[in-house]
């Protein structure tokens, strides 16, 4: 009798709990800045819904803790652009003087309607005009 109590106890301590967790603080920082966008932007649901927006800002913080920095930068350069194209008071500079800068190839694309061209390269003109 006294091994099916210890083993009771033990099931209990191990049973998963349903009170969720406090978001760490990256999580709150990627809820903050939605907030702030929504605040401050003149008409940011000019070309999404705010459920939308929303939505997707809860995913990315929701997801954060378990993206690498790559899928998180992608994650907030997506939510700054879901307010629309050339929507000039949203947008994210990952090249300005970050500690950890992003490695780039030395092309510009384009994605013509006949296919994604190299309109420019460093050090390499003879691929620009390639597909």
């Amino acid at each position: 009798m006294r091994c099916i109590v210890v083993l009771a106890v033990l099931l209990a301590g191990c049973a998963g709990s349903d009170e969720p967790r406090p978001p760490t603080p990256l999580q709150r920082e990627l809820s903050e800045l939605a907030e702030t966008m929504e605040v401050s932007h003149p008409d940011l649901f000019h070309d999404v819904s705010r459920e939308t927006f929303r939505a997707e800002a809860a995913k990315l913080a929701r997801d954060a803790p378990k993206l690498s920095r790559d899928e998180l930068v992608v994650g907030v350069m997506r939510l700054a652009a879901l307010p629309g194209a050339r929507d000039g008071h949203t947008a994210v500079y990952p090249f300005d003087r970050h500690a950890h800068g992003l490695r780039v190839y030395p092309l510009r694309l384009y994605d013509f309607a006949d296919g994604i061209h190299v309109v420019g390269s460093l050090g390499r003109e003879d691929l620009t005009g390639r597909l």
